[in-house]
């Protein structure tokens, strides 16, 4: 994957995965915790393939609390104090310089 110019498209199944392998430690996939199903993965899409895994009680009690995150707000720490010069108002000319990103 180093010297390949395709890496974005190798990532996403990369991440697949990795979110699709079972953890034996939890018993359930990363995606079972965060989305509380299983993904479906590229090749499984043309088999129709009934899951015998049982959900345990860790899932069980892990989901709804993943359902009751919110994101919280961000607090807006910028000052947009305007320097000017005590000469400005004698110049003739000014340059204006607007810092955009």
């Amino acid at each position: 994957m180093q010297n390949n110019k395709n890496w974005s498209r190798d990532q996403i199944l990369i991440l697949l995965g990795l979110r699709s392998v079972f953890n034996e430690d939890i018993q359930a996939t990363t995606a079972e915790m965060i989305y509380g199903k299983t993904l479906s993965l590229p090749a499984e899409v043309f088999i129709k393939k009934k899951s015998c895994r049982r959900t345990t009680e860790f899932i069980k009690k892990f989901q709804p609390l993943m359902a009751k995150i919110r994101p919280t707000q961000t607090a807006h720490h910028t000052d947009d104090r305007i320097f000017l010069p005590k000469q400005i108002g004698h110049s003739k000319n000014v340059f204006v310089r607007n810092y955009v990103v």
